[in-house]
């Protein structure tokens, strides 16, 4: 099958801005650390000390503590986004062709943020909406720590609620669902002013009371909002995002068969992503009644 790649057709920027679009478009890359992600995984080890320091005397023995060590593997996960153009394209000056794959890249990027969150959050393989037997480990599933939203009490105190579940771990980062950013908008103090005037007209603050703050829909209908320590959430690309513009063949399986027939070419953008949430302690969920 003959293609054209990036590499060799069109400027190696274009594949650079995906992935710093994505970081401004998905809660969990804002909000989580981006690491290096090997093609054949990365395994990633957290230890924890078992007890504190012990105080020794003079001549005395010391004790051991002890160490414990886990492993998480982060595995990365082939994702992809395709669509036919008419074979014009390949006529089109080279600044149409590029402004093209510029558009088509970006979409790609915004694809690619929604796809990490609702892969990580929710363990769905994105186009279908299915759970995804590809993902070993998603928020909805190794996230146990949670609060129920109560009206009577309020978003403002169910979040407090929450940060009370994570024991020694201290809050990095909030991701709040659109829902709930609405719920929060409408709070009021007691005096009358808003709780959060930043959340109103749907507002899209990055910082929250003094918090690293994403919001999205991506964050789900079961999910209000996940908050924790974000640095026990890793994320990365393994290899570089390619893109093809592929000429020959049935590469999507189309019923309008093959591209050369059909004065066709297919654009591809494929990428590696892998991510591991290192402990499901670090974080706690506000849900919904409906999700209980």
């Amino acid at each position: 099958m003959a293609t054209q790649t990036m590499g060799t057709n069109f400027p190696t920027k274009l594949a650079t801005e995906v992935f710093s679009k994505v970081k401004d478009k998905s809660v969990l890359a804002k909000l989580g650390t981006r690491m290096p992600v090997a093609f054949t995984g990365t395994d990633v080890f957290t230890f924890s000390m078992d007890t504190d320091i012990s105080l020794v005397g003079e001549g005395a023995a010391k004790p051991h503590n002890g160490i414990t060590v886990t492993p998480v593997s982060i595995k990365p996960l082939k994702v992809v986004y395709q669509g036919r153009v008419t074979n014009e394209f390949l006529y089109a000056s080279e600044e149409d062709q590029i402004s093209i794959t510029k558009d088509f890249t970006d979409g790609f990027a915004k694809k690619l943020a929604s796809g990490l969150d609702i892969m990580a959050i929710h363990g769905k393989e994105p186009a279908s909406g299915a759970a995804s037997q590809l993902i070993a480990h998603c928020f909805d599933d190794d996230v146990t720590n949670s609060v129920l939203y109560s009206s009577a009490t309020g978003g403002d105190m169910a979040i407090e609620s929450a940060v009370a579940l994570l024991g020694n771990y201290d809050p990095t980062g909030l991701a709040i669902s659109k829902a709930f950013a609405g719920i929060l908008a409408a709070e009021t103090e007691k005096n009358g002013p808003s709780k959060f005037p930043e959340l109103k007209w749907g507002g899209q603050p990055g910082v929250l009371r003094g918090m690293n703050c994403g919001v999205s829909s991506t964050v789900g209908t079961e999910n209000y909002a996940i908050i924790g320590d974000f640095d026990a959430f890793r994320w990365g690309h393994a290899k570089e995002i390619t893109m093809e513009v592929i000429q020959f063949g049935n590469p999507d399986n189309a019923l309008n068969g093959d591209l050369k027939a059909t004065n066709q070419v297919m654009l591809r953008c494929e990428a590696y992503v892998g991510f591991g949430i290192l402990d499901p302690a670090a974080f706690a969920k506000v849900v919904p009644a409906a999700s209980v």
